[in-house]
């Protein structure tokens, strides 16, 4: 068995030199020089060559500001200012749910009232989940269009009841219910 290379984070200083290093000298002369192992000199000299000494950047719209985000990935990115206000809306879209779950006449319950109602939301989406996974047989395998078909054609349906209809877990249709709203509605924007 062949042991296991260590992985070694260069300086930007070494990067530096690594990347623009003359092409006569030789990889091993440039370890020595800097005091690095060869075979990661060698590495990362081969991948500075193919792909540039930098990393693609990828830019996108912050959705909270709508300025311009650079990233390494096309994933939606947000500033580091921003970060406050995306949190602030998870927030108020959960909080949102929740009222939704528990009827309108939630709102006019006090603040203890409200905080035990939540717990006891919990607690029976906790009985409902190991209910669930005790019965579920399809775990782990991708959503068919029959199974999906079911889920858009009851949305009113509890999910713990469709989740032993389906052989999933009621988290599993929780999320797949959510994928397939989010996709409806970029469906509908388009």
């Amino acid at each position: 068995m062949t042991p296991r290379r260590r992985l070694i984070r260069f300086t930007d200083i070494q990067c530096a030199e690594i990347a623009w290093a003359e092409r006569s000298e030789t990889t091993t002369a440039l370890a020595r020089r800097l005091s690095l192992p060869f075979d990661a000199v060698g590495q990362a000299r081969r991948r500075f060559r193919e792909h540039g000494f930098c990393c693609p950047v990828h830019w996108s719209m912050c959705p909270i500001c709508g300025q311009p985000t650079a990233g390494r990935t096309s994933r939606h990115r947000v500033h580091l200012s921003c970060r406050p206000g995306r949190d602030a809306g998870y927030a108020r879209r959960r909080y949102a749910r929740l009222v939704d779950e528990l009827g309108s006449g939630f709102l006019m319950l006090s603040t203890k009232r409200q905080l035990a109602s939540i717990e006891r939301l919990h607690e029976a989406t906790a009985r409902d989940q190991e209910l669930t996974l005790r019965s579920a047989h399809r775990g782990g395998k991708r959503w068919t269009q029959a199974e999906d078909a079911v889920l858009c054609e009851y949305p009113e349906k509890a999910a713990r009841d469709l989740a032993l209809q389906l052989g999933r877990s009621r988290f599993s249709v929780a999320r797949r219910r959510s994928d397939l709203r989010k996709f409806e509605a970029t469906l509908e924007a388009d």
